[in-house]
């Protein structure tokens, strides 16, 4: 799991001074209980690689649950937001050629559910592990057990029959931040009325910047699957996402660069919606 952080979460949060990702987490192994770097890791959640789902929501939450499959670190509610803390160990199966079989690889997979008085968050860290990393020659991967989808239904089963949730269309806020020059499209795909259209852009060039005409055409329209990268206060966010704004999804594979960045972009987002 410790994999899965930047070098500069585990140097600042442990007050390590290498250099190396491996040494650091060699380090934090020999001197850390599995309890402080459980605590270590949802800190500094909002630096992981991750999936982030919106949902509106009905029914009321009950006070207890019990997630299939998840082991619950923490459920905190301050100030009428609930957030709850968890983690699923997911099975890789992979190929070893050299044993000849298939063998099983287990990683801890960090989860933050956030329960408000309008919607349900579901942050769910990117599994990008290299099997190969685990061993001296190469092995296959063959897949794993338990996908995004899995852990959102597990969630919504825990919450029970009269919780009901609907993914946030959270296209109207992702118009305004474009139309506000705080994002621009590097990779846009939008409806026309009798196909699909999509339009990728070279390098660092956006979209808006070099074909306004373009730009005015997909204002009217809904938008599918894209890439925005974020052009002011990029200090303070992160240089590129992806977003699926229908189905209330936002991917994060850049680490931001504070630890309450995606939360304040989602905030943005949200807010405008």
């Amino acid at each position: 799991m410790l994999k899965a952080y930047p070098v500069k979460a585990l140097k600042d949060d442990f007050n390590l001074s290498g250099l190396k990702q491996d040494d650091l987490i060699n380090d934090v192994l020999s001197s850390e209980t599995n309890d402080s770097i459980l605590s270590f890791g949802f800190r500094n959640f909002g630096y992981l690689h991750q999936n982030l789902y919106v949902f509106d929501y009905s029914g009321t939450v009950p006070r207890v649950i019990n997630i299939a499959g998840s082991t619950i670190i923490d459920d905190i509610t301050t100030h009428n937001i609930r957030e709850i803390n968890l983690t699923f160990d997911i099975e890789y199966s992979l190929f070893n050629p050299q044993s000849a079989s298939q063998e099983v690889l287990i990683f801890r997979c960090p989860v933050k559910v956030i329960i408000n008085n309008k919607h349900v968050i579901i942050r769910i860290n990117i599994l990008e592990r290299n099997a190969n990393s685990y061993y001296s020659h190469k092995v296959f991967t063959i897949g794993k057990d338990i996908e995004d989808r899995n852990i959102i239904s597990r969630i919504h089963t825990a919450f029970g029959l009269v919780v009901n949730l609907y993914p946030l269309d959270i296209t109207k806020g992702i118009k305004f931040l474009w139309e506000d020059n705080f994002i621009d499209a590097a990779y846009v795909k939008f409806k026309k009325s009798r196909s699909t259209t999509t339009e990728s852009m070279d390098e660092e060039h956006t979209l808006k910047d070099n074909y306004p005409d373009v730009y005015n055409e997909i204002t009217t329209t809904p938008l599918d699957k894209n890439v925005f990268r974020v052009k002011r206060d990029v200090d303070d966010y992160i240089n590129t996402f992806a977003v699926e704004p229908r189905k209330g999804k936002l991917a994060f594979k850049r680490f931001p660069f504070k630890v309450d960045s995606l939360e304040k972009l989602l905030d943005l987002i949200i807010s405008n919606n």
